[in-house]
Parts: structure tokens; C-alpha cells; sequence
């Protein structure tokens, strides 16, 4: 599931109409998404907050 997060993450941050948007280079902005995608994704399963089920 997280590799498929990342993917759809790259796919969207790799358009260079939202680094406009964002104001910075599309590098920046590729590596800004890994780094907050990395921080949830690379945890412990046991440190993420997980919603109750309804």
C-alpha cells in the first residue's frame, strides 16, 4: 500500500504545473514529498495512529 502511495505521489508532484503553483523547482518539490511520504510510511506499525473502525 505505501509503495502505491508513493507512486500516485510521484505521479502528481512530477507535473510541472504544481511546482509552478507551489513556487519552487519540481526537484524541491519531488524530494519535500518523499520526505513527508517517508515519515508515515517508514514507521513502526505500531506508532501510527490508526482511525477505529466505524
Amino acid at each position: 500500500m505505501a509503495l502505491a502511495v508513493l507512486n500516485m505521489i510521484l505521479m502528481r508532484i512530477s507535473d510541472p504545473r504544481l511546482s509552478d503553483e507551489l513556487g519552487t523547482t519540481r526537484r524541491e518539490a519531488i524530494d519535500t514529498a518523499i520526505r513527508i511520504w517517508a515519515r508515515g510510511a517508514l514507521r513502526n506499525r505500531g506508532e501510527l495512529k490508526v482511525l477505529p473502525k466505524r
